[in-house]
């Protein structure tokens, strides 16, 4: 034991010296078991919620009637998570992995790096569809932060830089965007940019696409048409999908605002427009759009909790495409697996003309140890497990599969998307809700977006396997006839 551990309450255990008791009581105290005991203490608590960690972390989704391959999922984004064994203390062979389509026994992982784009399907990466190899960086990263005694301002300093700057941090941010204010959910990240954006423009005014969704919070279910019911706000003005000319619907906003004598302060977008209907072509709109809210001052924020971290296959992040550099950009869940991990990144010129004029800002949780090793955790396994040239690979053969079916049927309107994310428009609003259902039946997950949930959204988990895309459009294609 440390000297300075001497008499510290560990666990709820004040330990004294064991010299001190010796003296005391006459009674002799071996240090080592002392020592002992000391660890054991320390550990109690720890290994207590480390063990409630896992329990969730390792816990499946059952979705549908049976548990066959894709009908299990875990409730994250980017995939399969190693169980650890019950008693953590214990570092024995992990008995299981949980895939996020299905619960599966663990193998050893064996990975070609010779393999090439178009052998993804048995890159052995993954195993086969019905194996994966095991994970278990994240609980592990999860149980060494939950040490009590490593969360001082230092430990919290270090993981956060090492996110942002160190060799994990996302390298395709633009290098501009340069300070990080770390959060807890997407909500709150893009609450945070309203207040960033509306304090350095001195503006009042916003503007977001036709159908957005932002959050949860006051603030962002008024930046969330989506959610609206009855009278919109008059501080907010919308800008349709693609399909119409970018700089017109940028211009247009800007003088609806005017019209209220507003100005915008911030123009948010899922650049995916996942909320809208997916559309996923139109680079060129919106670095339009933006330039247009731009030039009256407004920033640009590009809200990625839904379309970022690789779902697109061709960039990590869905406004890179435009080739236009937020001013602010926001992410969510998919940052930490599904555990409470978000942030903002802006510029530090931003950051410092926000220090000026709004009092300082924090986040009790937002940015702990555990939060950021599951944030590190994310980013090794996306670069060691190839997630973003998987997401390009797999997205284009569900594609495919997705385009034969629509030229098959003629209820198909549309087929948008890339990647992993995909748009399937259908007739109707009734049709696409009874497809969801039937879907739903057969044991495959997907929703409705876009301003009459005519549209499938399929969002897939980014481990997603060419015998995954093959067995959603199979179940696509029987719920369609079934109908």
């Amino acid at each position: 034991m440390r000297g300075e551990d001497v008499g510290r309450p560990l666990g709820g255990v004040a330990l004294p010296d064991p010299a001190e008791i010796q003296v005391n009581t006459g009674v002799e105290l071996d240090p080592v078991a002392v020592d002992a005991d000391a660890a054991a203490a320390r550990a109690a608590p720890r290994r207590r919620i480390a063990r409630a960690v896992a329990h969730l972390v390792e816990r499946p989704v059952v979705a549908g009637r049976d548990e066959s391959v894709v009908h299990r999922r875990v409730e994250a984004t980017f995939g399969p998570l190693a169980r650890r064994e019950r008693e953590l203390d214990d570092p024995g062979e992990v008995g299981h992995a949980v895939d996020a389509t299905v619960a599966v026994q663990a193998r050893k992982r064996r990975v070609r790096p010779e393999a090439r784009e178009d052998s993804l399907e048995p890159l052995e990466l993954a195993l086969d569809c019905d194996e994966r190899p095991d994970r278990r960086r994240l609980v592990r990263g999860l149980d060494d932060r939950l040490d009590l005694g490593a969360h001082g301002v230092e430990d919290v300093a270090r993981h956060q830089d090492e996110w942002l700057r160190g060799r994990r941090r996302p390298a395709t941010l633009p290098p501009a965007l340069d300070t990080c204010l770390f959060v807890n959910s997407g909500s709150e990240a893009n609450h945070l940019a309203w207040r960033f954006a509306s304090a350095v423009t001195g503006a009042p005014g916003a503007v977001v696409s036709d159908w957005a969704y932002h959050g949860v919070t006051t603030i962002q279910t008024d930046l969330s048409p989506s959610e609206w019911r009855g009278e919109r706000p008059a501080w907010v003005a919308t800008v349709s999908p693609p399909g119409t000319d970018g700089a017109a619907a940028g211009s247009n906003a800007v003088e609806r605002l005017a019209e209220n004598g507003l100005a915008p302060a911030a123009f948010f977008l899922d650049a995916a427009w996942t909320s809208d209907g997916v559309f996923t072509d139109a680079p060129g709109y919106t670095a339009d759009a933006v330039a247009e809210i731009r030039g009256a001052g407004g920033l640009f924020v590009a809200d990625e909790v839904q379309a970022g971290f690789g779902r697109l296959g061709t960039h990590l992040w869905s406004f890179e495409p435009s080739g236009v550099g937020p001013d602010l950009v926001t992410f969510g869940k998919p940052m930490g697996n599904g555990h409470p991990v978000a942030a903002m990144v802006t510029t530090s010129e931003t950051a410092d003309r926000f220090a000026e004029v709004r009092a300082p800002v924090f986040s009790t949780f937002g940015g702990n140890p555990v939060a950021c090793a599951a944030a590190l955790a994310v980013l090794d396994v996306m670069d060691e497990e190839r997630l973003l040239e998987r997401a390009a690979v797999v997205g284009a053969h569900l594609r495919r599969g997705l385009e034969d079916l629509a030229g098959r049927n003629e209820s198909v309107r549309a087929v948008r998307g890339i990647g992993l994310l995909h748009g399937v428009e259908l007739e109707s609003p009734e049709l696409a809700e009874k497809v969801l259902n039937a879907m739903r039946d057969r044991g495959v997950l997907i929703g409705l977006t876009g301003p009459r949930d005519e549209v499938l959204k399929i969002r897939p988990p980014l481990v997603f396997e060419h015998a995954h895309a093959e067995r959603l459009v199979e179940a696509l294609d029987e719920s369609l006839r079934s109908r």
